[in-house]
């Protein structure tokens, strides 16, 4: 009862609470997207924040651009390093992207995530792969099931537009799944 009071489900009639037995990540978004209904779908880690003018800007960045996907700035915290780094791109709009403005994503770290986007559930719902299956993420395509997954919505001719906010606080601490990924290849700066 104090996590469904926790999530808002007592106060917003939107937020439905749902148990799944632990499958991983990529099973419980699928999970998710099989219940999913309105309008906008997005992807939030349990141990990061998003700002809350985050979905409203992006929600405006769709409509305004007629576009599929909205992506936006993260803000990497390396939380036992003390480092923070910031991806992100000006405001634009891509259409389908080609292969020098999926690498212009790529460069900027943010095609990698789930996290900082929002797609719109019509798109999502009415593509299939390649591979003639629905788009899902791949149980096993850790740790890239994100990158899998929007490459999939490349292929399938979503059309992309970058809102220029970081709206993400993405936290790697000593332990979680991608701790191996060490700041020391990256260029960051002091926490502060």
């Amino acid at each position: 009862v104090l996590f469904r009071s926790w999530v808002g489900a007592d106060v917003d009639l939107r937020v439905r609470l749902v148990r799944k037995e632990n499958g991983g990540l990529s099973s419980a978004r699928n999970y998710g997207m099989d219940l999913m209904r309105g309008k906008y779908v997005t992807f939030v880690d349990s141990d990061d924040e998003v700002r809350p003018e985050t979905f409203d800007r992006c929600a405006k960045a769709l409509e305004k651009n007629d576009a599929d996907i909205a992506v936006y700035g993260v803000e990497v915290i390396w939380v036992d390093e003390g480092l923070r780094k910031i991806d992100k791109l000006p405001d634009c709009y891509f259409g389908a992207l080609d292969p020098s403005q999926a690498l212009l994503l790529q460069r900027a770290n943010l095609l990698n995530y789930a996290c900082n986007k929002v797609y719109k559930i019509d798109f999502i719902t009415g593509i299939t792969s390649a591979w003639n299956k629905k788009i899902s993420f791949d149980p096993n395509g850790m740790p890239c099931e994100d990158t899998i997954f929007n490459l999939n919505c490349i292929m399938a001719g979503a059309r992309w537009c970058n809102v220029d906010y970081v709206g993400y606080k993405y936290y790697r601490t000593n332990g979680s799944l991608l701790a191996s990924y060490k700041p020391s290849t990256i260029k960051g700066e002091r926490a502060g």
